[in-house]
């Protein structure tokens, strides 16, 4: 339990101030080791493994009003619809209103996937944020929609940080979550201008 304990301070002291990304990875990259060799980290455990921020954006150009869009884009029932990584949803609470929950399953990167979204703010047509409460990402989502020439440009954001891939470096995980988004509004925009 100590080298435990000397290893959450390292962990703690690398993330706090200056720690350069590479120092960070580094801390992590040992802290999950540890793990692999079943150190007991105690009540500790559960929070060791939170990994780099991230911040990742992708947006496209729609010819739909922010109506049309955000009457797919912010309906649960539709996600899997447009949303690749998502193969179904359980809405807990119908209304899209703050503290309304869905449970979303799926896959991301070969791995089986489930997360709980909590909404935050709506200003419908416009915005939807949502907390991400559970899964292997923690943090928010915004669905942002506003009007761009004679139709729309939708936007989705997602910043947090990983848990359940935090060892590895934010690039190997940003590039691909970009290019899933971008898919991802792709498809929306195929669905929208049918």
């Amino acid at each position: 339990m100590a080298n435990a304990i000397r290893l959450i301070a390292m962990v703690t002291h690398h993330l706090s101030g200056g720690a350069t990304q590479h120092r960070r990875y580094y801390a992590f990259h040992h802290l999950h080791s540890a793990l692999d060799r079943n150190t007991n980290l105690g009540p500790f455990g559960e929070y060791a493994m939170i990994g780099p921020m991230i911040d990742v954006t992708a947006e496209i150009d729609i010819a739909a009003s922010p109506a049309a869009i955000a009457a797919v884009m912010f309906d649960p029932h539709r996600y899997a619809e447009w949303m690749k990584a998502v193969t179904s949803v359980e809405v807990h609470d119908a209304a899209l209103a703050p503290g309304a929950r869905v449970t979303h399953h799926g896959a991301f990167m070969g791995q089986a996937l489930t997360w709980t979204t909590e909404v935050t703010a709506v200003h419908f047509p416009h915005v939807l944020a949502l907390r991400i409460t559970d899964g292997p990402f923690v943090g928010t989502v915004r669905y942002g929609i506003q009007r761009s020439g004679d139709g729309s440009r939708a936007q989705i954001q997602n910043t947090g940080e990983l848990k359940s891939l935090g060892f590895l470096p934010p690039a190997m995980v940003t590039g691909p979550m970009k290019s899933a988004l971008q898919a991802d509004l792709e498809r929306l925009k195929a669905l929208v201008e049918a």
